[in-house]
């Protein structure tokens, strides 16, 4: 039976890098010929067989096998070779490779005894745990051990194989440097690495992919995201790289995790009191290329709340805007274009209903009579 991996459990896992693959083919095994010593190469070659004395293997050897590609060529590679003893059946095997990848089993099964049995000989603490649940009917319980399983798998990925490129069988080349990664992992999470790694494309036997254009900060979050499940750690001055990324490979959940991500960071720091309008100005138009619809709308929504500021600052990059947005934004800005056009009409009829109340006010207090005695005299005079 052929076995991608056999892990004993997190703790084992994180034992030194330098013997993590002759470990995992000794632990708890005798072998028929001498004990190895630490001068020994203990990776095993192509024909190399040892038996074990292990209750769920019987031997472990290496074999080549040979492949046709759809060109003609023939291409030579190794796999390792478990044999299972006679206590692990197959569909026992097989449950216990699905738990090791997704973190549960076939609802389906039957014979939960034999396959209680096979965790026990593997010492698999999370299966044993998973299975007696379901033998004491608690299967709402499985939900939590399911996420924390699937959370610990997706740390321990990104110790062993992305951090340190641990058992890497392909190189990316990337605008400022090449990063490791692991075909296996990326044909498996991601359907246009599937197309690019399957046997109609040149990548499929490259040992070098160029990805130009992609630097390695942004090729490093698709990475973690492929790996691990979980949100990168993006903000939102570093995120269009990797939206562009995550719309060139067809990853809608990357994208909705970027987002969120993006769009919690930025509430966060307008309640803060950050004024955010040359940000958004600068994601707006960029999130719409490359399909970042929830972002993108957002940012508009954003700039036709403090459109009098944004327009006030920057007005040659408002106009700069495609005229969809432009015309998006004249129906939707705050305040409207109504209010302001009635505010500068009423801010006008105030300004000159207050000039025209000065100029009463002066002649009311103007004396056109002159001074009393002054007047009498001249009355007096003339009469």
């Amino acid at each position: 039976m052929r076995a991608s991996h056999f892990a004993g459990g997190g703790q084992k896992l994180r034992e030194s890098a330098k013997s993590l693959s002759s470990r995992l083919a000794v632990r708890r095994s005798s072998f028929s010929g001498r004990q190895p010593t630490d001068t020994d190469d203990l990776s095993l070659r192509p024909g190399l067989f040892r038996s074990l004395a292990h209750p769920a293997f019987q031997s472990i050897h290496d074999q080549s096998c040979q492949s046709l590609t759809s060109d003609g060529k023939v291409v030579t590679s190794v796999q390792t070779v478990l044999t299972c003893s006679k206590l692990i059946s197959p569909q026992a095997m097989s449950q216990v490779i699905r738990f090791l990848y997704t973190g549960r089993i076939d609802s389906q099964i039957i014979n939960i005894g034999a396959l209680k049995q096979a965790a026990e000989y593997l010492e698999l603490t999370d299966l044993a745990l998973y299975l007696r649940n379901i033998i004491n009917k608690e299967q709402c319980l499985n939900k939590q051990r399911e996420e924390s399983y699937l959370l610990k798998l997706g740390n321990l990925l990104n110790e062993f194989c992305l951090s340190s490129g641990l058992f890497s069988d392909i190189l990316f080349q990337l605008e400022d440097g090449t990063l490791a990664a692991h075909k296996p992992l990326l044909m498996a999470r991601c359907d246009m690495m599937q197309a690019m790694f399957s046997d109609d494309f040149k990548e499929s036997s490259a040992r070098v992919v160029r990805f130009p254009g992609v630097t390695c900060s942004s090729f490093e979050h698709l990475l973690h995201f492929l790996y691990t499940d979980q949100a990168p750690h993006v903000k939102h001055h570093d995120c269009l790289g990797v939206i562009e990324l995550a719309n060139r490979l067809v990853l809608p959940r990357l994208m909705s995790l970027i987002e969120v991500a993006v769009i919690q960071e930025l509430r966060q720091l307008e309640e803060a009191g950050v004024d955010m309008i040359e940000a958004v100005l600068r994601l707006v138009q960029p999130c719409q290329i490359h399909n970042a619809e929830q972002l993108g709308d957002w940012a508009l929504s954003h700039i036709a709340l403090n459109y009098n500021s944004a327009c006030r600052r920057f007005p040659k990059v408002l106009r700069a805007l495609m005229p969809e947005n432009q015309a998006y934004l004249n129906l939707n800005r705050w305040p409207p274009i109504w209010y302001v056009k009635d505010f500068d009409l009423y801010q006008r009829q105030l300004s000159e209903q207050s000039r025209q109340e000065k100029q009463s006010n002066l002649k009311r207090t103007r004396d056109p009579s002159g001074c009393l005695c002054f007047t009498n005299k001249t009355r007096k005079g003339s009469s």
